[in-house]
């Protein structure tokens, strides 16, 4: 049986709880072997993140305590599916690849997501509900997926956790509830986000 592995890209500026706990809900609902985060070098619309080096850094001491979670660095700037799937098939070979979102994500997906047509095949999407979001919304999405795409949009709805609502500019701007501990030891001693 293949290894069925996460990928859980994202910013991660900073990995907060919010991110560990979905990847962790994640292997339990998709019975995962692993998730994998993987911080984007330049991600789309945003200015001002923090360097890849202590994005990457603070991912290590995020999972450094929870052996099925680990974090990989790509050689690519910016993940699009026509590059970043060769990359994640040559690095996972013979691997069930799952794609972890948010559902403010999966609202994306019909309008922001170049290659959508290339990825449905090859992968699988693990949904965390965030916010007010719904499983009735995300089934809406998906489905209107499979209507445009005409192909199937395989999916399971990872239920809400109590820590959907911490966020990254929220860790930023101080909520240290939001940040695991060794993580807001790296923040400190490196003085990031002052």
């Amino acid at each position: 049986m293949p290894r069925r592995i996460g990928i859980y890209s994202g910013t991660f500026d900073p990995v907060h709880i919010g991110h560990i706990t979905f990847g962790q809900a994640a292997l339990r609902t998709c019975r995962l072997d692993e998730v994998v985060f993987i911080p984007e070098p330049s991600p789309r619309g945003k200015t001002s993140v923090t360097s890849l080096e202590h994005r990457r850094a603070m991912l290590d001491a995020a999972v450094a305590t929870h052996p099925k979670l680990g974090a990989l660095t790509l050689d690519t700037p910016r993940f699009t599916v026509a590059e970043t799937l060769p990359l994640l098939r040559r690095t996972f070979s013979g691997a069930e690849l799952t794609l972890l979102i948010g559902s403010d994500a999966a609202k994306t997906l019909l309008y922001r997501w170049e290659g959508l047509e290339q990825l449905l095949p090859e992968i699988r999407f693990a949904i965390g509900l965030r916010g007010n979001d719904t499983p009735r919304d995300i089934t809406k999405i998906m489905r209107q997926v499979e209507l445009i795409y005409q192909q199937q949009a395989r999916h399971t709805i990872v239920p809400v956790m109590p820590t959907a609502r911490v966020s990254s500019s929220g860790a930023r701007r101080g909520d240290v509830d939001a940040l695991l501990t060794s993580v807001k030891a790296y923040i400190d001693k490196n003085h990031l986000y002052r």
